[in-house]
């Protein structure tokens, strides 16, 4: 508006000023842009800061995309963050490289006791195994591999097995061990051969059936029998044959008589 001297108002005229908003926000990692964590970890993402020209800070509003991490999975993994404006305006993306890394070994603990005693005999001995955790893997017990002197149930002997197991990192678990002590505290069994009590004629001749004897151990041990006691057939009367025997562990049967 002006009006001139003699006080006469020119013509109005209006200009419009449109304010828009064309800029996109900004935004900007907060922390590292680089983390690493370990795998089975807790990662605690530091956020990005979002800032606007018309609104100022709109960083609440900001949206994370891109490739979710997997904490349990070794790899490398890219967060996306981007913001949207009341105008309408979008951020280009910004993105943080996260590392799932695996460094730790997996924990490996027995099963059942760490010394076992097995009685000797034909069974197969049954190894209760370990139980492998990894942070990254999950359960790998199936993976475990077991070194010493393989425990055979037919020798008496003291075994140590050792047991070893590595994750899909090439982390080896501290080894664990077992010692398996195979023992013969079992007597051997004697079965005659024949009756118990026989008839003989006088002046006959006698010649002993003889007996059997297996141990749980040992297997036959029939050629280890001691027979004490005679007959003589020229005399009437009883006559008793005892039958022994003892395994290599110095385990001794029930004597046997006939």
């Amino acid at each position: 508006d002006v009006t001139d001297s003699t006080g006469t108002p020119a013509i109005q005229q209006k200009r419009y000023v449109h304010v828009v908003d064309h800029s996109a926000p900004a935004v900007v990692l907060s922390g590292d842009p680089m983390p690493s964590v370990e795998c089975g970890g807790t990662y605690n993402d530091p956020g990005v800061i979002a800032i606007d020209l018309c609104e100022g800070n709109i960083s609440s509003r900001v949206v994370v995309g891109g490739e979710a991490i997997d904490l349990h999975t070794k790899g490398t993994y890219f967060p996306s963050y981007t913001v949207t404006d009341h105008s309408g305006n979008t951020s280009a993306p910004v993105y943080r490289q996260v590392t799932v890394e695996d460094t730790t070994p997996p924990a490996m603990t027995l099963n059942g006791p760490a010394m076992m005693t097995v009685e000797c005999s034909a069974s197969q001995f049954v190894d209760p195994g370990v139980t492998a955790i990894d942070a990254c893997d999950g359960n790998i017990s199936d993976q475990a591999t077991t070194t010493g002197l393989a425990v055979d149930p037919t020798y008496p002997n003291l075994y140590t097995l050792t047991y070893h197991v590595s994750d899909g990192s090439g982390n080896s678990a501290p080894t664990v061990q077992r010692k398996v002590h195979v023992v013969d505290t079992t007597r051997p069994v004697i079965n005659l051969i024949g009756p118990a009590s026989v008839d003989v004629g006088c002046n006959g001749v006698y010649t002993d059936a003889g007996a059997t004897a297996s141990d749980v151990c040992d297997g036959d041990v029939s050629g280890n029998i001691v027979v004490t006691g005679s007959v003589d057939t020229t005399k009437p009367g009883d006559y008793t044959l005892s039958f022994d025997v003892a395994d290599n562990s110095g385990n001794s049967a029930m004597t046997v008589t006939r």
